[in-house]
Formats: C-alpha cells, structure tokens, sequence
C-alpha cells in the first residue's frame, strides 16, 4: 500500500483498452513498495486490530474444531488449520463478539433450512473468508424440471424460464461487493450471518449505533421505517436490526445445492446477496428473477441506488461511510464535469485504505455522447505504484469470473467512478450532502 502520496504520477497510459495492469507489472515493485503493500494486507490487518490468536486453548474450543473437521473434506481440512494458525479461526470481530469458529460449529450442529447441506455451507464459509475472491455474482441456471415447478406457483413472481436464467452479469454488484468487504475485513461476522441466515430462522439480528443509520435519532428511524427493516430499539443509543433473504432466496439456495456448476454462486453467495439486497430494496427483491420494486430511493427495477448503497452497507458492516459522488451529470445522463480533481479523489481512497478500509466504488460506462449507459460496483482493496512511479489500484470485481485481484491504472478507473463510499476522516474538506440532507430530500418528495 501506498504510504506516502505525494508525487504520485496520476497519469494516461495506455497499457490496454480497459486501463488494466498485468500482475506482473505490478509486482515489478521496489522492496521497500513491496514491504509496505504486504505489511497492509488484511491478514496482517486483522492480526494487528484483534491480537494473534492461534492456539485452541480450551477444551470446548478443541471439541468445535474437532467437530468442524469431521464435517470437512481433506481438502478443507488443510484450510481450515491455516485459518487457525493465521488467527483467522479464533477472531471475534463480529456484531456479538463470537468467533469464526463459534460460527463454523453453529452451521455444523444446528438445522439448516430444509434442503440445505450444512456440509457444503461450512466448506462454502470456509472458502470464501480463506480467499474472499471466489465470491461471486453469477447466478446459476435452474434446471427445467425446477423451472416447471416454479411457473405453476404465480405468486413467486416469475411466469417463464427466461425471467429465471438471469444471465452473466446480475444486478446484485453492490451486495457482492458489500459480502466481499465483509468476508475479507470481518470474517467472524461474515460467517455468523452465514450461519444465521441459513439456519431454520432465517435471519441474523444486529446490533448497531444510531449512528450508523443517521446523525440523529429521529433521521434514523425515518429511515429504518422508509426501508422496511425490522428493527428494535435498544439502549444506549442503539437499534437491533433483523436481516433475512427474501423467500424466495431458498428455492435458489436449493438449486445451488444439488446442481452449481463452476464460477457460479455458493449456497452462502444466494442467500448473503439476497439479504443485502433486501436491506437496500426495502425488503422488495425476488431472488428468482433478480428484480426488486423501484421506490423513492430508486426509480429502477434493478440493483440498488448509490443512496440504498450507502444505507446497506452501514448496516452490514457496522461502520457509517460517507457517499461522495464524483461525477455530475446533467438531465441525460451525460457526464459534464467532477466534484473534484482526479488527485482528489485518489488521495480519499488511499486514505481509506491506509485506515484499513477497502472502498467500494460505484464505475460507468458511457456511450459516445458521454451519457452513462450502465453502472457496476467494484472493491477497491490496495494502492500500489508500478516501476515508473504510476499509481496502480488493485480491484475485486465479483462479476469477472477470476477470484485474482484486477490492477489499473488509476487515471483509468477513476475516470469511471461515479461515486464511493468513505470514512469521513477521509473525506477531508470537500463538501459531500450529509445523510440528513439525503433524508431532508426524501421527505420532501413523499410530501410532494
């Protein structure tokens, strides 16, 4: 990682058409770069923040490995011992202080949903948290006979195959992008909302500041209420949020069961992703065709909204971000200036990164009149610089088939990026609407 960002070349380049960076590029670093990007990674990370701890030293702690183990293929077997020797295993940085391990044995001892192997949902945990990368957005075709089954039951709200086979790119980017950051920077938590959300309950509460939602209380539950989360107050300030998939995210989670080919969406994938995606949609998303009802945050019947971006992603992670948008665009969509100077930009996501917070960002492509013609979410993970003193992004793009990380210039990513979400330390000086205004907004349109 990048830890001095003065004289950082933001240049044009060309290396490709799509502004990308060979790996090898990249690793052609000096020691000192090469030093500082892997004292960042989030392995490190995570031993620095919660304290190494590697050593099953309880007997009950013995007993759940033991158990976990049992459940486990060779294979992961050897996975899951890395994860205890990194420190993995025994992290506790999730909303209730319970381990990753505490979570593992939850999905191996308590009943999952009917269908569900809470074999393959361990391994799938296991996996996704060793290498975040393999997560992905790729739907998954429903066999024929499943298909059938499904058309002769209107109210699930698909009437043909067609509405099913979603196809390559899907519209959850922004709730892969948000399961990525939590497996990679929260494993415990990742895992304890796998286990929640596959169990017979069929959801994970949290327990969040007032904060996290808005700067005031009476902004917050406007909030809570206007996107139809279920919630509770609670003390000191706080609120206990309940998330769950949208039901029909169980007959997907099925069909992934028995039939997922490779490159597709994990059991944990479908059901992550439909619970965020139901956070950011007011609880209106179908799993089966991947749409969702538009509403006074989005007047689109697919993906979620910058604003719906931001909401989400405070919720699943439990730190309030701040949504900066970079590009302004006049009634057509087309692009007609930035907020800021590319510089700018850079050095809020580098900081972001130095505080051990990767960024997702919301990119563009444009047609040849410069009007955004379509939208995708991206992770942000590193800053690094090639031999020539380019600055370099390393991305993770949960719709590009490769559980590698993508590097790029950052003259040529940035130029796409309409918006993102920061810590407000981060954010520095330049003016960004507050989430009060964003309410302020709203309000007034449902008034209107």
């Amino acid at each position: 990682m990048v830890n001095n960002i003065s004289g950082i070349g933001i240049t044009n380049r060309t290396v490709s058409s799509r502004g990308k960076v060979s790996a090898e590029n990249v690793q052609e670093q000096t020691q000192t770069e090469q030093t500082a990007s892997k004292s960042c990674s989030y392995e490190n990370v995570r031993a620095y923040q919660t304290g190494l701890n590697n050593t099953l030293a309880t007997s009950e702690a013995k007993q759940k490995y033991n158990e976990v183990s049992s459940k486990l293929e060779p294979e992961t077997r050897v996975v899951l011992n890395k994860l205890l020797k990194s420190g993995t295993l025994l992290n506790n940085d999730s909303n209730d202080g319970s381990t990753v391990l505490d979570n593992l044995h939850k999905i191996v001892t308590e009943p999952r949903i009917k269908g569900l192997d809470s074999s393959k949902i361990v391994t799938e945990a296991i996996t996704a948290i060793d290498n975040p990368g393999t997560i992905t957005q790729h739907f998954g075709d429903i066999p024929e006979n499943v298909a059938q089954a499904v058309y002769r039951h209107p109210e699930l709200g698909v009437r043909s195959k067609s509405e099913l086979d979603v196809g390559e790119y899907s519209s959850s980017c922004v709730a892969t992008s948000i399961e990525y950051n939590l497996a990679q920077k929260h494993p415990a938590e990742f895992v304890r909302m796998a286990a929640g959300l596959s169990s017979e309950n069929y959801s994970v509460t949290k327990q969040l500041p007032i904060s996290t939602i808005a700067e005031t209380k009476e902004d917050a539950i406007w909030l809570l209420d206007k996107f139809n989360l279920p919630y509770a107050e609670g003390e000191n300030d706080t609120v206990n949020v309940k998330i769950q998939p949208d039901r029909n995210a169980i007959i997907r989670a099925r069909v992934q069961t028995s039939y997922r080919d490779p490159g597709e969406r994990s059991v944990v994938d479908v059901l992550m992703q439909s619970a965020l995606m139901n956070v950011g949609s007011q609880h209106s998303y179908n799993a089966l065709n991947d749409k969702r009802d538009p509403s006074i945050f989005n007047p689109s019947d697919a993906g979620l909204s910058e604003f719906e971006k931001n909401f989400t992603e405070g919720v699943a992670t439990g730190n309030a971000k701040t949504a900066v948008t970079y590009q302004i665009l006049d009634e057509t969509g087309k692009i007609t200036g930035h907020t800021c100077d590319m510089q700018t930009m850079a050095n809020q996501i580098i900081t972001s990164l130095q505080m051990g917070e990767n960024v997702i960002v919301g990119c563009v492509d444009t047609n040849e009149e410069g009007q955004v013609i379509n939208g995708h979410e991206i992770t942000i993970t590193n800053a690094l610089t090639t031999p020539n003193g380019d600055l370099v992004f390393a991305c993770n793009d949960t719709a590009d088939g490769s559980d590698e990380p993508t590097y790029m210039l950052a003259q040529n990513l940035l130029e796409k990026v309409h918006h993102a979400g920061l810590p407000k330390e981060a954010v520095g000086d330049m003016e960004v609407p507050k989430v009060s205004d964003w309410v302020e907004y709203f309000k007034q349109y449902v008034a209107a």
